[in-house]
């Protein structure tokens, strides 16, 4: 039996091209399909909240947006503690953005895990896109909020004179890498999750097609149920951290590191 590569499924494959007034060539490919679809599910979930009414619609219709209310009520608690924790209640202020970004990723991460998905945030362009512009934010707020004070956390109190240039330098590296390294950590850990359980499934079939027993066969069906339960894990953690760094290196727009 043959099997694609388990990295097939991140391939980004076009499925119509057509020109445009304001691009000469649009791309309808699964990232932008499944880009769009996002971006309305994301709408409509704030639009049910923000329109929902305790006292109107169907018995049904009212239990589920209760829940998802539930739901929104503890991501909402979840991500003002950790922007005040971090960066004390100023950073309240930026508070809708961080809540979009850590939605758009967390619905990103679950959608990916359902049959015949795209792993959106597989892609580095979508987290680098984020990382890249919050830490511009970021810099800019830092530079607004502490003007040339800034720059004196980039060197750690109690340092020698002599040690003063190699840390400002190690510094200024890890804060330029900080983009880099939030998109790297959300790629792999995606790509490696949805890549195992590619594997999983390809030895489920293939155990399936050369006719092992039934022992053999709920064994590795139980492995892989396990596996897509840890990949929603994953993706919950992923996007949790994602966010919770974000309002870590919120903190240095409104206070000295060191």
């Amino acid at each position: 039996m043959y099997l694609p590569s388990p990295l097939t499924q991140f391939e980004i494959w076009l499925y119509l091209r057509y020109p445009s007034i304001a691009c000469p060539i649009v791309y309808a490919s699964n990232f932008g399909i499944v880009l769009i679809k996002l971006m309305l599910l994301l709408g409509f979930v704030y639009f049910l909240l923000l329109t929902y009414d305790d006292k109107k619609g169907f018995s049904v219709f009212r239990l589920l947006l209760t829940r998802l209310q539930v739901v929104y009520i503890t991501i909402h608690r979840l991500v003002s503690e950790s922007i005040v924790s971090q960066a004390g209640p100023r950073g309240l202020v930026d508070f809708s953005l961080v809540l979009s970004c850590f939605l758009f990723l967390l619905l990103g991460n679950l959608m990916a895990l359902f049959p015949y998905e795209f792993a959106i945030t597989a892609h580095g362009i979508i987290p680098f896109t984020f990382a890249a512009v919050f830490n511009v934010y970021f810099l800019v707020s830092s530079l607004f909020n502490l003007s040339f004070k800034f720059f004196y956390g980039f060197v750690p109190e109690g340092v020698p004179f002599i040690l003063k240039p190699f840390i400002a330098i190690i510094e200024i590296v890890s804060y330029l890498l900080r983009t880099f390294s939030l998109t790297l950590r959300l790629v792999a850990n995606i790509m490696a999750g949805h890549v195992l359980v590619y594997i999983l499934t390809a030895f489920t079939i293939i155990a399936l097609d050369v006719g092992v027993g039934l022992g053999i066969l709920g064994v590795f069906s139980i492995i892989d149920f396990c596996i897509v339960i840890l990949e929603v894990m994953i993706g919950v953690i992923q996007a949790y951290v994602f966010m919770v760094l974000l309002t870590v290196y919120m903190a240095d727009a409104t206070k000295l590191k060191h």
